[in-house]
């Protein structure tokens, strides 16, 4: 497979196959806005003399600047928007420690 073909497979032929094809997987009126912005001025995205080529062998996630779902920005200048951090880490933090208690397990010192 060449990397466009591998796009294709990631992205609109993937949300076919999932059965989503009406409603994702291309930029196209009535479909949902979902969308990712790749920051390309990263170390690991040069040269870039093949767009696609570069995104689909050496991208990853730390190049994601922008995640749009359904219209909505959920990440932006590579932050989460939207969410309380600290709080998403505190009733992470509690749950632990309910179900550590449910379980009545004991923490090694």
């Amino acid at each position: 497979m060449n990397s466009f073909e591998i796009l294709e497979a990631a992205t609109i032929n993937g949300t076919k196959i999932a059965g989503f094809g009406n409603v994702s997987g291309s930029i196209s009126p009535g479909k949902s806005a979902d969308l990712i912005l790749i920051d390309t001025n990263a170390v690991n995205l040069f040269p870039s003399n093949d767009a696609i080529g570069t995104v689909v062998h050496a991208a990853d996630r730390s190049n994601i600047d922008t995640v749009m779902v359904a219209g909505k920005i959920l990440k932006s200048k590579g932050k989460l928007t939207g969410y309380n951090i600290g709080r998403i880490k505190q009733d992470a933090e509690n749950s632990v420690a309910y179900l550590l208690e449910r379980a009545a397990y004991k923490r090694a010192l």
